[in-house]
């Protein structure tokens, strides 16, 4: 095992890597998603803000535009975690 541990650190010091390219390349594609959820929440937020609503309809508004995000943003956050706990089983070897 410890042969393995350093070999796994050897690798990880040499390539500059501690993800595999393949967790990597996963986690900066979900990451990705994550961000451009959160810049459509924001552009749909500020203008919902700048609507000529009453004040009950746009604290309605902002309401159900922040329910939609968490919604969305929900299966990639628990993709997110999933991936998460492979890479620390990764990591201990």
């Amino acid at each position: 095992m410890t042969t393995q541990i350093n070999r796994h650190v050897s690798t990880a010091i040499a390539t500059g890597r501690i993800y595999s390219p393949d967790l990597l390349a996963q986690m900066q594609d979900l990451l990705s998603e994550l961000a451009d959820l959160r810049c459509v929440f924001e552009m749909e937020l500020e203008a919902a803000k700048a609507s000529a609503t009453s004040e009950p309809e746009d604290v309605a508004l902002i309401q159900e535009l922040q329910q939609r995000h968490r919604e969305q943003c929900a299966p990639i956050i628990m993709e997110l975690t999933i991936l998460e706990k492979k890479i620390a089983r990764d990591c201990r070897l």
